[in-house]
């Protein structure tokens, strides 16, 4: 039996000495000297080589010989392409939707349609989750192709992305008042018509209108006076002008000067 034990050590120090010699090392657990690898396209690492996914090739996965979704069979070696392709490299379009138009092998597409085959929408504000599918659009944006922005004008965007209204707008926009209520734009909201009258009515709305009745009379005394005055002023000038004139006595005017009186003498 100490034999057997004996055998056994004998072949354990057998494998480690082989272990040392291959430079394997054993510190907090096994590891090689393997190269440091880096595989593109989703390979993987296994022995120090890239194992890649399918429809890529070479040292590091870094060829895709055939495009478009095309998968190269290893018994021929050629590409087997979807639907609607062809070519080597499935890089030939055959077909392309309503929204294209087949171009040299190519489709080209009509405004806001991209894709191989011209099937999928743009969405400007938005992302796209297949073929023909609607956009599903960012908040604040409408539309098939997500660029038209939601109108809310009275109202706030949910998360539903719909406009919600504030009190008494009505959708979908909230831009006009609901059945019954009238737009005050001094409030910027909805009110009811006796409300809006009684929030529009002016400082002087709740004067009596007698009071301006004694206004209107006041005013038209005050110009009657004053038109009176400027009469009685010029009337008081001229009066004034007649007076002082002096009388005529046998043709002479008094304080009159001599020679005045002997010109007119000899004439």
């Amino acid at each position: 039996m100490y034999g057997r034990l004996g055998i056994v050590c004998i072949h354990l120090r057998v494998i480690l000495l082989l272990f040392a010699l291959w430079g394997f090392k054993c510190v907090d657990g096994f590891s090689d000297n393997t190269p440091n690898v880096t595989c593109l396209n989703g390979g993987s690492v296994i022995g120090g080589r890239c194992f890649c996914a399918v429809r890529f090739e070479g040292e590091r996965c870094e060829n895709e010989p055939c495009l478009n979704g095309g998968v190269r069979v290893p018994d021929d070696g050629r590409c087997h392409c979807p639907f609607g392709l062809t070519g080597q490299r499935c890089e030939t379009v055959m077909y392309c939707s309503e929204a294209g138009v087949l171009q040299n092998g190519r489709c080209k597409c009509q405004p806001q349609w991209t894709g191989i085959f011209c099937n999928r929408r743009m969405c400007y504000n938005g992302i796209s989750f297949g073929e023909y599918d609607p956009c599903q659009c960012d908040l604040g944006y409408t539309g098939p192709f997500c660029d038209t922005a939601i109108d809310c004008v009275h109202g706030n965007i949910t998360e539903i992305n719909e406009c919600k209204c504030a009190a008494g707008f009505r959708p979908p926009n909230c831009s006009s008042c609901e059945v019954g209520l009238i737009y005050s734009r001094e409030l910027d909201s909805c009110l009811s018509p006796n409300l809006k009258r009684e929030n529009t009515d002016t400082w002087f709305s709740s004067i009596p209108w007698w009071y301006f009745l004694i206004a209107a009379l006041c005013i038209l005394l005050l110009i009657s006076l004053i038109v009176a005055t400027v009469m009685m002023n010029k009337y008081k000038k001229k009066n004034s002008r007649v007076g002082s004139a002096e009388p005529v006595i046998n043709g002479i005017v008094p304080n009159s000067s001599p020679q005045l009186h002997d010109q007119k003498a000899e004439v």
